[in-house]
């Protein structure tokens, strides 16, 4: 079992995923608004940017696509 850093504690569990961009990059962070459960999410999901703050750093994070998203 992984345990996360203190500064994400309070926000345990989270979904960890690859991304795959437009230009082809892929890159593993964190999707947010959907379930903790991985099983519960499709693959190839659209997804758009988002930003969460951790003091004077921000974290690009990616959430579900909405109408007119990504």
């Amino acid at each position: 079992m992984h345990r996360p850093e203190p500064v994400f504690a309070d926000e345990a569990p989270f979904v960890l995923a690859v991304v795959e961009l437009e230009e082809g990059v892929r890159m593993t962070t964190r999707v947010v608004d959907v379930p903790a459960d991985p099983s519960a999410l499709p693959l190839d999901m659209a997804v758009e940017l988002r930003w969460i703050e951790r003091g004077d750093v921000n974290l690009p994070v990616f959430a579900p696509a909405g109408p007119g998203g990504a």
